[in-house]
């Protein structure tokens, strides 16, 4: 019994010892772990990074064009020009600011000439004709003609229009040319026709609020889209056809007469219109039953032609004495460079416009 004790005590310690000797063997195969030692952490500044400002591009704005009064430095002449084919050409277009074409008896035309030049010479010159009488008040300008005188005093405003008729008021300011036969050789200077209406008393000089009717841009002005106008043609008497033709070189309106340019007498300059204005309104008769009556009061359209191009125009006058003014898009217009030619027509007049 002890022996059996003995021997079982024996095996429980061979199991313990050789376990102790497993346990042993495996600690050692296990590569031990070493725990790195801490490193300091040290913090690298960061640079502050600028604040990137986004400024807002604003267009820059456009710049203004500028324009000038038409007539600008003192009172205009405004010159009966005798239109009849013995007349043509004309001296002194080529210095006016604007022109009048407007129907008289015989279904011819006569032209009135808005000038301030002080030293053409101005002509051939011919007698009133009531249906300018608007035209001359709007202008405050000094009137010159040849005779008619009568009519002009009739005129409810005949009072106020600066009459400088040559058997009247300003005779040594007119004579008459060799060159061609009367009634289509009457000439005058303007020099001394402004001397002429110094002598009569008259101020020179526009004062400083001007006459308040049409400015002019320095340079073109483009209105925009608009129907191409290359060629404006009609006739007042259905025998002197009239053809306002674009140059596209010259960036100008010439005018022909029956096929024929108009020139400038002396010179044979050739006539460029930087602007032209059809005016319709109605014509009849005066008491007289001869002369043109035009009936200019009121509002209504008009067609303007510049660039080559054709515009609608809008317009108010509001009695006999004050400008007509133009409207384009609803704003004043404002003319272009180069002269103005407005031909007055009757409403039934036909207008051909090749684009």
């Amino acid at each position: 019994m002890k022996r059996r004790t003995l021997v079982v005590a024996i095996l429980l310690v061979l199991v313990l010892a050789l376990s102790l000797s497993t346990t042993s063997c495996k600690k050692k195969e296990e590569p031990a772990v070493e725990t790195p030692p801490e490193t300091e952490v040290v913090a690298t500044p960061v640079e502050p990074v600028p604040e990137t400002i986004v400024e807002e591009t604003v267009p820059e704005p456009e710049p203004e064009e500028s324009y000038h009064p038409l007539i600008s430095k003192r009172y205009p002449w405004v010159i009966m020009i005798n239109n009849h084919p013995d007349a043509r050409p004309q001296s002194g277009v080529s210095t006016a600011s604007l022109i009048y074409e407007i129907l008289v008896e015989g279904r011819m035309t006569r032209l009135l000439m808005v000038t301030e030049d002080e030293e053409a010479l101005v002509g051939p010159i011919r007698s009133a004709r009531p249906a300018f009488f608007d035209h001359v008040l709007e202008w405050q300008g000094f009137y010159a003609h040849v005779g008619n005188y009568e009519y002009v005093k009739q005129h409810p405003y005949g009072d106020e229009i600066k009459d400088m008729d040559q058997f009247y008021h300003a005779g040594r300011a007119y004579y008459r040319e060799t060159h061609r036969k009367a009634p289509h050789n009457m000439y005058a200077p303007l020099d001394k026709l402004y001397a002429a209406a110094e002598a009569e008393g008259y101020q020179i000089e526009l004062p400083e609020e001007g006459l308040g009717h049409f400015n002019q841009y320095d340079e073109y002005h483009d209105y925009g889209e608009a129907p191409a106008a290359t060629s404006v043609s009609f006739s007042y008497d259905n025998y002197t056809g009239l053809d306002y033709r674009w140059n596209e070189e010259k960036q100008m309106y010439e005018k022909y007469i029956n096929g024929k340019i108009m020139v400038e007498e002396f010179t044979k300059e050739e006539i460029e219109i930087g602007n032209l204005i059809i005016l319709r309104r109605p014509h009849s008769k005066m008491p007289n039953g001869v002369h043109e009556k035009v009936e200019y009061l009121g509002e209504g359209e008009a067609t303007y032609f510049t660039g080559g191009k054709m515009y609608a125009l809008t317009w108010k006058k509001d009695d006999n004495k004050t400008p007509t003014k133009y409207f384009i898009d609803g704003k004043e217009l404002i003319l272009n460079p180069g002269l103005t030619f407005i031909n007055v027509i009757p409403e039934s007049l036909d207008v051909k416009i090749d684009g």
